[in-house]
């Protein structure tokens, strides 16, 4: 059972009165809803993997082969609770020219599902876990507009949007202080209790006391022993500009696309600077 409800009110149906040829449409709503996310099938159960044809023998006979999955099956695995509100407002003003659609949302993940790491003296390496829970704050804006419509049926459409989002690792369950979600342990995607979600984390040059670059006896900079937050890849923002241009049947459309922020691990860099193909110069700004 995953209720929602939500209500709106146009104002300028209700308030005739605000109506006019500045303010031509305005509409209030919120809502709340909730949903599920489930695993994929067979999540609960270790299974085993055939293969008829493991290996053949010197005379060609052929062997089968049967293997457990390194994912060691849940039982008690639940589907992931995801709970939302919502609230925002549609406006169309200066006598319809220009639409503005405003949104802020909350969005909360309770019993996450995640591929939690295990000992792997219990013949697995991972197991699916209800692990925690997960905010997503978020502002959405969308404008559009017609800033020229001419009589011989030229006309010029503009969209945009804009998307914030700011993925938070509230908590993880008692006792867990991170988990890998992605690539390795030494350096990949981890969930950590009170940062941003997948947060990149990995081998990392020591440093001292005052934040300066440690460097060795043989010349080369001392790594720290501990693996260290590289970055966050979530972006500050991302939007989109769509021009759209129409005349008697032709239509061209032009899109624009800005990312803000968001860290990348690239590991060509340095494996082209080590190579010599690449000037130091070339990477400023890159640890």
């Amino acid at each position: 059972f995953y209720p929602s409800a939500s209500a709106s009110v146009v104002l300028t149906d209700a308030l005739p009165n605000i109506k006019s040829n500045a303010l031509s449409f305005l509409k209030f709503r919120l809502g709340y809803g909730t949903s599920a996310g489930y695993p994929s099938p067979y999540s609960t159960r270790t299974v085993i993997a055939s293969n008829a044809r493991g290996f053949l023998d010197v005379g060609g006979i052929a062997y089968a082969e049967h293997t457990i999955a390194n994912q060691l099956g849940n039982p008690g695995l639940r589907g992931e609770l995801i709970g939302e509100f919502e609230v925002g407002f549609e406006a169309k003003v200066l006598k319809d020219k220009l639409g503005i659609d405003f949104t802020v949302y909350d969005r909360q993940t309770r019993d996450l599902i995640t591929n939690a790491p295990i000992d792997p003296a219990t013949g697995s390496t991972t197991t699916l876990q209800n692990l925690g829970k997960v905010s997503n704050k978020g502002i959405e804006i969308g404008l559009n507009a017609t800033p020229v419509r001419l009589g011989n049926g030229f006309q010029w459409d503009v969209i945009w949007n804009f998307t914030a989002v700011r993925p938070e690792v509230i908590t993880l369950g008692t006792g867990i202080d991170e988990i890998v979600l992605a690539v390795f342990t030494n350096l990949g995607n981890f969930a950590i209790p009170g940062r941003p979600m997948n947060m990149i984390k990995g081998t990392a040059i020591a440093r001292d006391p005052n934040g300066n670059k440690i460097v060795a006896a043989d010349g080369f900079h001392e790594i720290d022993p501990i693996i260290r937050e590289l970055g966050n890849p979530n972006p500050d923002f991302l939007t989109t500009l769509i021009n759209t241009f129409s005349f008697k049947g032709i239509m061209l459309s032009v899109q624009l696309d800005y990312r803000k922020g968001g860290m990348m691990y690239g590991s060509t860099p340095s494996a082209l600077l080590a190579r010599g193909v690449l000037a130091p110069e070339s990477v400023l700004n890159r640890d």
